[in-house]
């Protein structure tokens, strides 16, 4: 008896070690340090993720998060924060932020981008909940997924 608890316990904290996920930095060191952080995966390609972080920072991996590319997000409405990335199921990603328009009112509206090729280059977006002078803040994103005639909609 005492040897098969023994070699239970001895079994566990071998798994446990081995069990143990690499930490991979997503940001490069020195450019800046991440908050407000959004992560998704492709439900088409899992091997496909993206990441947003304050102020206007995004982040692509093809490789299941093992290495990143990190790029900063443009819009003439322009980027100030408070990211959501979502991908629906035809592969296209979309990356909601707020805005500061150069001429305009800060943080007026909420922007949302589309990339159809995993965050390598980006649309304009379109501006949404414009309500001057009134802020907008912290947006949210859901997509679809369901097999109904609302499939892939994005809100």
């Amino acid at each position: 008896m005492k040897i098969r608890y023994t070699l239970a316990v001895i079994t566990f904290f071998i798994n446990s070690v081995f069990g143990q996920y690499q930490n991979v930095r997503v940001s490069n060191p020195g450019s800046t340090s991440p908050e407000e952080v959004t992560i998704a995966i492709n439900p088409s390609n899992p091997e496909q993720l993206a990441a947003g972080a304050n102020i206007k920072f995004f982040y692509y991996s093809n490789t299941g998060g093992l290495t990143w590319t990190e790029k900063t997000l443009s819009s003439s409405l322009g980027v100030w924060g408070d990211p959501c990335v979502i991908y629906d199921g035809l592969n296209n990603l979309y990356f909601a932020h707020l805005s500061n328009p150069i001429a305009g009112y800060w943080i007026d509206r909420i922007v949302v981008q589309r990339s159809t090729d995993n965050g390598v280059t980006w649309n304009d977006g379109a501006g949404i909940g414009y309500q001057y002078p009134k802020n907008q803040d912290k947006e949210w994103m859901a997509v679809d997924l369901s097999d109904t005639p609302y499939k892939n909609n994005l809100y």
